[in-house]
């Protein structure tokens, strides 16, 4: 039956992403009118977002905010996967891109082989959308104010062609797959559509005879939007118990939230679009297992995430500016018992805008944790606590003029984060963890501090890469409070390479000459 739930989410889900375009006073809804949008939304959307997807793929101002940090992500010895693993070696690199892979065949006509139309008539998903699901048999109410479909198997199922692949629309030799037909007829599958305004579509997914609403899509000819009512998705989740009795429940779900594509302009096939994402109402989410209790909350955020790609202007505008959230779920020490942890920040943020043919002198702007401390408890215990001062702050990034295959980051304003550490709650006996604050400062007394993380090559007896951080205006500094590692402009903040275990993590750094980057 666990499968059989994820058919069903999928379908589900694939039904309403899949569906289209429109919004601007409520009008009349007929099934005529709900039949010709879906078949010109679904034609429109797909253009679209296949235009977006190309043009970001494209995009070298996104290459160069991936290519740029990769300094800084080698430095922390962090890795995230979507960035290229090159660094900027020099001003053009920045700029330079290594393919994506293009996503276009999203878009591809499947049975005909050839390229994507412009006519919805002959769009295979506006064909799938008014031919098979929204279509006057499938009508199960309608009151002028609303029309409710009643959607069985054999409406929203895909085809299996002989050669295993699967097809929207009917083809010679396809056949619907029983086991699917099976398990959507069990699930009572309705779609509520309401037209809004001329330019408006909604389409509410139904499920069981509770008439549980777990998503929405929000249509209009502007923008696209996504909505999950966690409340309908427990209410799902409760009907679905009717079809498989080991469906889990959670304890708490509450609140909602979407995923959206606002179409800004188009000119000439290129377009400009943002894709963002709103917390609409507080989430709250509460879970239980053998383990014990996992949570989370989120405050209201609209939106909470945005990226803005203009392949118009070659421009990209990226923002992060989540609320207040906070995670808890049980965690097992040294010694296998379980206790409960919970990590709670502010916020998090940034800012990012980036035009292609830009060489250099990007910058994130708005970075910060929100406005009151970040920590983490275990059982009640801090063991973890973060601090900015000032709460906001910009890192601007270019090449090194003197040596283009490195990266220099500019700090504006001067700033300080105090990070507090005490692993012995978690039975951890690391001296240099045992209830340590360290503070990290980089000032200057002229202009704004800057810095350059590099790799180097390190003396015996390693003979194996190191990290250096290059001052290159201003002062770089570390302290635990009694012990301090000051790194003035010119010199490199260096691994110490100690011979014994530290006491303090600021033992394991030190101030030189600054060695020759590899």
């Amino acid at each position: 039956m666990r499968n059989s739930r994820a058919t069903w989410l999928a379908i589900g889900s694939a039904l309403l992403s899949l569906s289209a375009c429109s919004r601007t006073t409520q009008t009349a809804t007929s099934p005529q009118s709900v039949q010709t949008k879906v078949a010109s939304f679904g034609n429109t959307v797909a253009k679209n977002c296949t235009a977006t997807l190309t043009a970001l793929d494209s995009m070298s101002s996104l290459t160069a905010l991936e290519n740029g940090l990769r300094p800084l992500l080698d430095l922390l010895g962090g890795d995230i996967s979507v960035i290229s693993a090159l660094g900027s070696s020099t001003a053009s690199h920045l700029a330079s891109r290594s393919s994506l892979r293009s996503f276009a065949a999203l878009r591809s006509a499947a049975a005909t082989g050839g390229a994507a139309t412009s006519s919805a008539q002959d769009d295979p998903l506006s064909k799938y959308l008014s031919q098979r699901v929204f279509t006057e048999a499938n009508v199960e109410s309608f009151d002028g104010a609303s029309v409710t479909y009643l959607l069985g198997g054999a409406d929203v199922c895909p085809y299996v062609l002989p050669d295993g692949n699967s097809s929207l629309l009917a083809v010679a030799n396809a056949t619907i797959a029983a086991e699917c037909v099976s398990e959507i007829d069990k699930l009572e599958l309705r779609v509520k559509a309401v037209e809004p305004a001329a330019d408006a579509l909604d389409l509410t997914l139904l499920l069981g005879s509770s008439k549980a609403a777990p998503l929405a899509l929000e249509l209009s000819t502007g923008s696209i939007a996504l909505v999950t009512s966690l409340d309908g998705v427990k209410d799902a989740l409760e009907s679905l118990r009717t079809v498989d009795s080991s469906a889990a429940i959670p304890l708490t779900m509450a609140g909602s939230f979407d995923v959206k594509v606002t179409f800004n302009r188009e000119v000439a096939g290129n377009v400009d679009l943002t894709i963002s994402s709103s917390v609409r109402q507080a989430v709250e989410l509460e879970m239980q297992d053998a383990r014990g209790t996992s949570g989370l909350t989120t405050a209201a955020k609209i939106p909470w995430a945005s990226l803005q790609v203009d392949g118009i202007d070659r421009k990209l505008l990226a923002n992060l500016d989540l609320g207040k959230t906070s995670f808890s779920a049980p965690h097992q020490t040294l010694s296998g018992a379980f206790k409960q942890e919970t990590a709670t920040f502010a916020g998090l943020s940034f800012l990012f805008s980036g035009q292609d043919g830009q060489a250099g002198n990007f910058t994130i702007s708005n970075i910060g944790l929100g406005d009151e401390e970040t920590n983490v408890f275990l059982a009640g215990e801090k063991t973890y606590a973060a601090n900015l001062d000032p709460r906001l702050f910009a890192v601007s990034f270019g090449p090194d003029a003197a040596n283009p295959s490195l990266t220099v980051f500019t700090v504006d304003p001067s700033f300080q984060l105090t990070d507090f550490f005490d692993s012995r709650p978690y039975e951890d006996s690391d001296p240099t963890t045992a209830g340590t604050s360290y503070i990290w400062s980089l000032t200057a007394d002229v202009g704004s501090p800057a810095v350059e993380p590099y790799a180097y090559l390190r003396d015996a007896p390693y003979y194996e890469p190191g990290a250096a951080v290059k001052v290159v205006n201003g002062t770089l500094m570390l302290t635990d409070g009694a012990l301090t590692v000051t790194v003035a402009q010119g010199q490199c903040l260096l691994d110490a390479g100690l011979a014994i275990a530290p006491t303090s993590k600021v033992q394991e750094y030190t101030s030189g000459a600054c060695p020759t980057p590899l």
